[in-house]
């Protein structure tokens, strides 16, 4: 699959909500006090084996990846691993202006390959949570939501 085909993985009808659904995370995201998990690190037991370092989501973090399953946040089908190569991955990865800017299907798709790397490289979606690059998204997600309803409400009012 080629960069151009990953534009072609069809827009959910219900992307609106799916958005929305990502909002009720926002408060806890935003609080200084937030916790998203830690890494713990290796030991030796009794017998002599090593147990490799490992990482423990947080409760909010937990429950932030069953909800992207849950409700559709993660694409089945789309190809993350090219994506996560392409420019446009590293912008909204790196640049907040790009984020900010970011349509509903590259949340989407930023949120897929974020989630399924980590399954790969365990540390990616703690890396995104302490790097605010979670927040980002909801915010950005937040953001469109607010933007369409307000645009809903104006074409009802008119």
């Amino acid at each position: 699959m080629t960069i151009r085909d990953i534009q072609r993985i069809p827009e959910p009808p219900d992307l609106l909500q799916r958005l929305h659904a990502m909002t009720c995370y926002l408060p806890t995201l935003e609080d200084s006090d937030f916790s998203p998990g830690e890494v713990h690190s290796g030991e030796r037991t009794e017998s002599g084996s090593f147990i490799m370092p490992y990482v423990v989501l947080g409760d909010v973090a937990e429950a932030f990846v069953t909800s992207a399953y849950d409700r559709g946040w993660v694409l089945p089908g789309f190809h993350w691993l090219s994506w996560v190569r392409s420019e446009d991955a590293q912008a909204l990865c790196n640049d907040p202006s790009a984020l900010a800017r970011a349509d509903p299907m590259q949340l989407l798709y930023l949120i897929t390959a974020l989630i399924r790397q980590d399954r790969f490289s365990e540390g990616t979606l703690l890396g995104a949570f302490r790097s605010r690059l979670i927040l980002g998204i909801v915010r950005r997600a937040a953001a469109i939501v607010d933007k369409e309803k307000r645009q809903e409400d104006s074409n009802f009012t008119s």
